[in-house]
């Protein structure tokens, strides 16, 4: 597949960079804060990027990272994940073998799409191992879960490909059966797992029978995630309040296929990813080969998000206010639902711009009514109960406490109807309490500079 001169050049970029972890002695890339253990994933992207700009010296350090892979794949015959890869691999087996729900489907992908892109690469008798491995990745039970639109997809590829043809056409009309309902109610706000439905349109795509089945995901998704990618941070909209903890490990997944298509304001360079392992997530836009609509660009022109936000979801409603520096979105339960969200989820999160480049984050969580809701700059809650703000990321720039609220680097944050009982700083960011005086309290956020 033809590629553009910057997906070229994001492709020597993501290399350079993962290729820092690359240990010989094992031939995975090694985890930075795990000593010993290889990331499997990441390494077999790196083959797939490697692969993607041949030469003699990078067919052959592709081809170890593709051997070093396939030696991780559970083979056991009573092991319930027989077939599956772990997330990182021991030579030493020092622990057990962690092993993601999802692992057989992503990686058995992988395989398979560069099995098809680059066999003659591979040579004769590997191509047959990886064949082989991707057959034993294909469950042979019904999975994934119904609503798990991704999965379910990986599933039919991987089966019309390599497996059971029959099973792979009726989850296939099992999706087109759904619609595109499910699809954005279950992914919205979810970087990860959009990334990952973008790869398994891609991967339709370049399939005949299913390649007109994929219009209609594929132009419900561009459409959902062009109304929630903010055009000047790395964030989406809805991404906030769907987490119980605050993390940036997620975005990068969508962000990397945002850059590699040019869409937004906003590149993610695989030099300026917090972990050199990110970079290797171009190899799934780099694999894809994804074709978008043609008047994607224009979707996301940087006014797209700007002003007033809503989503009404089944069980809450998303508001939120979108500024060029500033993102703000408050969830509360619909009034037709029963009872109140998982405990611990936040009901109010901010993303704002730091200063050089950083983005830093606030969560707001309560331990009473989830109920929030945003008016501009203004996150209205009823009835909270005692209240934590989380803030991290806070980058350069003074943090510093004053009457009724704090100065944040490049944010003005303030309170009306809470009393403060605890501030904790820690090396990442802040901690606060807050006690209501007020039975309807307000969070104000104001951008500095």
């Amino acid at each position: 597949m033809t590629q553009q001169p910057h997906q070229r050049a994001l492709v020597e970029q993501a290399v350079q960079q993962a290729s820092a972890c690359y240990e010989e002695r094992t031939s995975l890339l090694q985890l930075a804060d795990h000593e010993g253990f290889g990331a499997v994933l990441e390494s077999l992207c790196l083959a797939a990027l490697l692969l993607a700009r041949p030469s003699a010296d990078a067919v052959g350090r592709a081809q170890r990272l593709i051997d070093a892979v396939l030696d991780t794949q559970v083979k056991v015959t009573l092991d319930p994940e027989h077939g599956a890869f772990p997330l990182a691999w021991c030579a030493q087996q020092q622990r057990g073998l962690v092993v993601a729900d999802e692992s057989r489907e992503i990686v058995g992908s992988v395989l398979a799409s560069m099995l098809n892109a680059h066999e003659k690469s591979l040579g004769q008798d590997r191509a047959f191992r990886t064949r082989e491995a991707v057959r034993r990745a294909i469950r042979p039970a019904d999975y994934p879960p119904p609503e798990d639109t991704a999965g379910l997809m990986l599933a039919a590829w991987l089966d019309l490909e390599c497996g059971d043809r029959w099973r792979g056409q009726k989850l296939v009309d099992q999706l087109l059966a759904a619609g595109t309902g499910p699809l954005t109610e279950s992914l919205w706000g979810d970087p990860r797992r959009t990334a990952l439905t973008l790869w398994a349109i891609g991967l339709w795509q370049n399939k005949p029978q299913l390649r007109d089945h994929s219009s209609a995901l594929l132009e419900t998704l561009i459409t959902d995630v062009a109304g929630s990618v903010h055009p000047g941070l790395p964030e989406l909209f809805g991404n906030s309040t769907r987490l119980s903890k605050k993390s940036d490990d997620h975005y990068p997944c969508l962000g990397t296929w945002l850059t590699w298509h040019a869409l937004g304001a906003t590149p993610l360079m695989p030099t300026a990813l917090g972990d050199p392992l990110q970079a290797t997530l171009f190899a799934f836009p780099a694999l894809a080969g994804l074709t978008l609509p043609p008047e994607t660009p224009s979707r996301f022109a940087s006014d797209v998000m700007n002003g007033t936000l809503e989503r009404i979801l089944p069980q809450r409603v998303v508001t939120g206010w979108s500024e060029p520096d500033l993102l703000i979105e408050a969830s509360g339960n619909r009034a037709t639902a029963e009872g109140c969200a998982e405990a611990g989820m936040p009901v109010a999160g901010v993303r704002w711009t730091a200063g050089q480049g950083v983005s830093a984050w606030l969560q707001c969580r309560v331990s009473r009514t989830y109920s929030a809701r945003c008016s501009k700059r203004f996150v209205h809650l009823d009835d909270p109960g005692l209240t934590t703000i989380d803030i991290g990321q806070l980058g350069p720039g003074g943090t510093r406490m004053i009457d009724k609220g704090w100065w944040l680097s490049g944010l003005h944050f303030s309170t009306l109807g809470f009393e403060m009982t605890d501030a904790i700083r820690t090396p990442g960011g802040l901690t606060l309490k807050l006690k209501p005086t007020d039975p309807q309290p307000i969070l104000m956020f104001v951008p500095l500079g």
